[in-house]
């Protein structure tokens, strides 16, 4: 007769429950692994929703944060959270183990942006991952002079890194996100304004949530190695000044 453990349920339940689950993650061994950084944030989180809406399994999606008490709500999804952190190498090293695919969000440290993409490659390497994701952004040129001149070196940087590196990757050259457009809003102007820096230049807008879905959708399939794809809006837009 099973004897009662918490919660009402025998231990003789429990047990039959926990085989179950070994069996499950070990049936996933031969499956691949997909590695999201980023994964607490709008865009990271949105991809990862994409994933297990297109039927991803539940043992084939990790996400990298520097605290787990910070992931609790992908802990509640089934998602696996491996701990690391950008400016420690051997702790990612540890969490690329056994990844398959890794997305590799952009930094946005701009004092540290270099050296923390130069450990997540690296480290990546080492681990042994097979297929880097990365999302850039679309730009027509790098000149000195553009507004956008340092974001433009350090995302140049980091995909060299990656082309160097030997591992087959895939480059996202993401346009504008519409959910930025606040960050250009001057409280000199008037309301009906926006300061942006491309002046009058057109700007096609996207949405992160289209972002993700791409990301997903190209996490999930194959044919994507050593390629490079520019993901924006159909319309383009100026400000107004």
């Amino acid at each position: 007769m099973p004897v009662k453990g918490m919660f009402g349920l025998s231990m003789g339940t429990c047990s039959n429950k926990g085989n179950k689950q070994s069996r499950y993650y070990n049936n996933l061994r031969n499956e691949t692994m997909i590695l999201i950084t980023g994964a607490t944030e709008t865009f990271g989180e949105a991809t990862i929703d994409f994933l297990l809406e297109k039927g991803a399994r539940l043992g084939t999606i990790a996400a990298l944060e520097r605290e787990r008490k910070k992931a609790v709500d992908l802990l509640l999804k089934g998602i696996i959270v491996r701990i690391g952190d950008f400016d420690n190498y051997a702790s990612l090293v540890d969490a690329f183990e056994r990844v398959d695919r890794l997305l590799l969000f952009s930094g946005t440290d701009s004092e540290k942006h270099r050296q923390q993409h130069e450990n997540a490659i690296k480290a990546a390497k080492e681990a042994g991952v097979k297929h880097i994701f990365y999302t850039s952004y679309e730009r027509e040129n790098e000149t000195e002079n553009s507004t956008a001149a340092f974001v433009a070196s350090t995302r140049s940087y980091a995909e060299k890194l990656i082309k160097e590196s030997g591992i087959p990757y895939t480059i996202f050259g993401n346009n504008v996100y519409t959910d930025t457009l606040p960050f250009y809003l001057n409280e000199k102007i008037s309301k009906t304004d926006i300061a942006f820096p491309t002046e009058q230049t057109p700007a096609a807008f996207t949405l992160r949530s289209d972002m993700a879905e791409a990301m997903a959708n190209a996490l999930m399939s194959e044919g994507h190695e050593n390629k490079e794809y520019y993901l924006s809006n159909t319309e383009s837009l100026s400000s107004i000044r």
